[in-house]
């Protein structure tokens, strides 16, 4: 991209108050170091001149070149580090040439317009935060070498590093290459500077691109920034304020109005006094340099609250000092969050910035917290601005509300309540035999209704845990998403659950025969295993003529399992019941089976293979146990273990010598054993004459060994970001490839984007992804509710944004593929139907061009268009070119008009002011005619089919 010229030298108007001659002096001189800055102002190399972290995906590095001849990009590349590392972790090769005085912006494609109008080339690595170190390296004798960084390797810095006294200056913020700096420097430390005087930096406020596309070398010195003291922030009572500026003999201006000073403005002589709101502004001017950046500071004086009620019944954006005392209820290390509560409402505070430094205990008092009233996601929150002191008291005694679900049903009721810790009294979980793991969302329910409880304080200690089953009383905090309303308990203390003991098996439907080993299994909530456990087995139910069989005469400690040997004259009955008893320091609960199961006669011996017994898939060369159940037999008995499958005569023997019967055998599958996924266990056992067999019930296979993926292995090649035909929580989902010839396993990858939203893939087991094969991964597993289409993997906490977003699948921190999609420029952005990559395009770099991607067409379950975990059709051919197209204008009006295109729903129409310039968009239509206002000008259009319907 050219530009105008970049290097530019001014000088400014010399102050009014100098003698006519001396000013010709003065000129004379001046115009001699003009001279002088002209000549010597020659950069020895390319350099970092302007380094932009703005808000969401405004991120920009930019290259000048200084150095009096134009240089070859392609011996230079930009590096970077995430979150702290060794240089590179990652790198782009630049190419081209760089003209003396021009700049070369790399940037994120999803950059607003103030930096893609500006921008060279786009990298997907252009997503840095303040802790990512971006360097600019060059190839030195056939060795990349670093010559200039903004950051520094090694350990991660945190949330940023400072710049020019300003902390955290490489987050949020603009920084521009001082004019009088010539070359790099990878000492970040001196770069980077204490102050402004000494830092090759100047610091602007986010999102600033004034600067961007040009950059200035040499020139005159500019005047210190002036610094105020103290400086701007929320404050309670009158602020005495001072200006200074480290340059020598200079005059500081200052306006109060927040309008910009200059040297008409107020004349700084002595310390301000600030009593209310105030935006206080000032510039220094000394002779023999330029004037200096405006300093700002805005001074902010907080309205006094006594209670929380009032405090939520504030402005946001506000500051509030509330002076009466809030009880902690609870605190978390993310954000340094607090959730405050007095006698009538509570309100998280929310401390990113960890502006209170007192380390506090639950229920601590605290008074005076001064802070701004803001909202996140629905949530009310205070954002404190200063540390709030040492506790006011300790130990304070708080009764939570006790309340229903009933009365949390509306916005305005929950309103109430929110960021309070309450009970809910006789609550259970809907059903579901997993453990609580983070940011996950389970139903809840009391006798008013059904809620949600979510695990929105991560890492607390009954994460990891089984959720429970019984009854129990719930307190908890009430906290507020974008996606919905929770409860959560701060701890394990607050899940009030009940002792209890549930039978699991024999528990309804089971057949064991006289003479035969069972086991007997239960499960217990806040009972030891040194718990003391009785079993019996009661029949005859239904003639109120209950019996009972003791099974254990002295109590048994809680394993949570029996071996039950069934005698062999033990009563035949179909309405056997298993009674568990359990007893700890004088509590005692006890179960009962849900359902009957039955004692029958033994009909002799039986072996039943247990593992593999259908669905399994195990790798050549791995090692696995083969597992079986017998009745009758002892553990002499003789057992054979072979392999069959359909279609082949011949067994694979797998024990040549008879084994014991011992239930399990270790089987090293051999590295070439035939890939099938067909086959069986086949199991005998003989003893005293008696021969019984037994195969899997269904099929397992063995499958090629697991390869390690390499990034590129496994590729993202469809998106539905916006289904039509069901709502975004049911219907979102991605497809992948394994572009391999092995078999790669995902479970345990982490789906993400590039800010909070991620997944960790947990199947319980291995995910597998064929090679050449797909996978499809959702938001919603049933078909009934997520418009029906087959999703492999249903994730939680990741989201597909309409606009524009990232698709990131990794390892670790490893990342596999990537897809930034843009909501429109190059990407497709439709609705109803997914984004699909061109199936000539099937590669991990391919995938990163929006113009490799298209909008489905193809039809699925309930109307929507994709084809997920399918091949993708592609666009090749789908459509013809509109034809016999006619231009005409009367004056007032263009008309366009051509013939209709088959399979086409829509045409668009662009135009241009020169034949091979951007073409912008004029419209859409869906008949085979367009028409507009157009004054007479010169102008070149075209016309596209295309299978998307017209927006309305």
């Amino acid at each position: 991209m050219l530009r105008k010229d970049k290097v530019c030298i001014m000088q400014k108007p010399l102050r009014k108050n100098l003698l006519e001659e001396d000013m010709k002096k003065m000129v004379l001189v001046i115009s001699l170091l003009f001279i002088l800055s002209v000549v010597f102002a020659q950069a020895s190399d390319l350099f970092i001149s302007e380094y932009i972290e703005g808000g969401s995906n405004n991120k920009a590095v930019e290259i000048f070149n200084g150095t009096g001849n134009s240089v070859d990009l392609s011996d230079y590349q930009i590096w970077k580090i995430a979150n702290g590392g060794s240089w590179p972790e990652y790198s782009l090769t630049l190419s081209g040439n760089l003209a003396d005085g021009d700049v070369f912006v790399i940037y994120n494609s999803s950059s607003v317009a103030g930096i893609s109008v500006e921008g060279d080339i786009t990298w997907t690595q252009a997503n840095w935060n303040g802790n990512d170190a971006v360097g600019l390296a060059k190839n030195l004798e056939s060795t990349w070498t670093l010559i200039d960084a903004v950051g520094e390797d090694g350990v991660d810095p945190g949330s940023g590093w400072n710049v020019a006294g300003t902390t955290n200056g490489t987050v949020n913020h603009t920084l521009v290459r001082k004019s009088t700096i010539t070359t790099g420097n990878t000492d970040w430390t001196v770069s980077s500077g204490t102050n402004q005087t000494d830092s090759e930096w100047i610091v602007y406020p986010q999102d600033t691109f004034d600067y961007l596309g040009e950059h200035t070398m040499g020139g005159t010195p500019l005047t210190a920034t002036p610094v105020m003291a103290p400086s701007g922030g929320i404050y309670t009572s009158t602020q005495s304020v001072t200006i200074t500026c480290e340059t020598v003999a200079s005059t500081i201006y200052y306006t109060t109005d927040g309008s910009e000073p200059d040297d008409t403005s107020s004349e700084y002589t002595t310390a301000l006094e600030i009593s209310s709101n105030t935006t206080l502004k000032a510039i220094a001017y000394a002779s023999g340099f330029d004037p200096s950046n405006i300093a700002a500071e805005e001074y902010i004086f907080a309205s006094s609250v006594s209670t929380i009620t009032e405090l939520r019944n504030g402005t946001i954006g506000e500051a509030y000092q509330l002076t009466g005392e809030a009880i902690l209820t609870f605190q978390q290390s993310y954000r340094n969050q607090k959730y405050i509560q007095d006698s009538g409402a509570a309100i998280l505070i929310d401390d990113n910035d960890e502006n209170i430094t007192t380390v506090y205990n639950r229920y601590d008092g605290i008074t005076g917290i001064i802070g701004t009233l803001g909202e996140y996601g629905g949530m009310l929150q205070f954002i404190p601005t200063e540390d709030s002191g040492v506790a006011t008291s300790t130990g304070n005694v708080l009764i939570p509300a006790v309340i229903t679900f009933a009365d949390l049903t509306t916005s305005e009721s929950f309103e109430a309540y929110e960021a309070q810790l309450v009970t809910i009294e006789d609550v259970t979980f809907t059903p579901i035999e997993t453990d609580f793991a983070n940011g996950t969302v389970y139903e809840i329910s009391d006798i008013t209704g059904i809620y949600s409880f979510r695990t929105t304080f991560y890492s607390v200690d009954y994460i990891g845990e089984l959720i429970p089953t019984a009854v129990f009383d719930l307190t908890g905090i009430l906290n507020s998403r974008s996606d919905g309303n929770y409860i959560t308990a701060r701890d394990a203390a607050d899940l009030q659950i009940f002792p209890d003991i549930t039978i699991i098996s024999p528990n309804g439907g089971e057949s064991w025969e006289q003479g035969s080993v069972h086991d007997i299994t239960w499960s217990s909530t806040l009972y030891s295993t040194d718990a003391e456990v009785g079993l019996s087995a009661r029949y005859n139910f239904g003639d109120n003529t209950e019996s009972e069989y003791i099974i254990t005469e002295d109590p048994i400690s809680n394993t949570g399992s029996y071996s039950w040997t069934i005698p062999e004259d033990m009563t035949l009955s179909n309405d056997y019941k298993i009674f568990a008893e359990i007893n700890e320091n004088a509590v005692t609960t006890d179960d009962l089976s849900d359902d009957f199961f039955s004692i029958v006669e033994t009909t002799g011996p039986t072996v039943t293979v247990t593992s593999p017994n259908g669905g399994e898939e195990w790798e050549q060369d791995s090692t696995h146990d083969i597992t079986w159940d017998t009745t009758i037999f002892t553990v002499n008995a003789q057992v054979g273990i072979a392999v069959e499958y359909p279609g082949v005569d011949d067994e694979i023997l797998l024990t040549p010598e008879p084994i014991l019967n011992t239930g399990t055998y270790s089987w090293d599958i051999p590295a070439d054993f035939a890939i099938n996924n067909t086959y069986k266990i086949k199991i005998g056992v003989y003893e005293n004459e008696d021969e019984v067999y037994d195969l899997s019930d269904d099929f397992f296979s063995v499958i090629e060994p697991v390869v390690v993926p390499d990034p590129g292995d496994v590729i993202i090649t469809e998106i539905m970001q916006n289904p039509g035909t069901v709502g975004d929580s049911n219907g979102e989902y991605f497809e992948l490839y394994n572009t391999t010839d092995g078999v790669i396993d995902i479970n345990g990858w982490i789906v993400c984007d590039a800010g909070s939203n991620t997944a960790t893939i947990d199947n319980g087991g291995p995910l597998i992804i064929y090679s050449n094969s797909y996978l499809v991964l959702g938001n919603d597993i049933d078909p009934l509710t997520n418009g029906d289409y087959t999703c492999d993997y249903q994730y939680s906490g990741f989201y597909l944004a309409n606009g524009d977003d990232e698709v990131i699948i990794k390892i670790g921190e490893v990342i596999i593929d990537a897809v930034y999609y843009d909501g429109g420029p190059l990407f497709p952005d439709p609705t109803g139907a997914s984004m699909e990559l061109d199936p000539n395009h099937m590669n991990s770099v391919d995938n990163d061009d929006g113009a490799n991607w298209y909008t489905a067409y193809t039809t699925y379950g309930d109307g929507d268009f994709g084809t997920p975990g399918s091949a993708n059709p592609g666009l090749v051919g789908s459509l013809d070119t509109p034809t016999n197209v006619v231009i005409s204008h009367d004056g007032t009006t263009v008309t366009i008009t051509w013939d209709a295109v088959t399979g086409a729903n829509s045409y668009n129409i662009y135009s241009s002011d020169t034949p091979d310039g951007t073409y912008a968009t004029e419209g859409a239509v869906d008949t085979n005619s367009w028409s507009k206002a157009e004054a007479s000008t010169k102008k070149f259009y075209k016309v596209e089919a295309s299978t998307d319907a017209v927006p309305e």
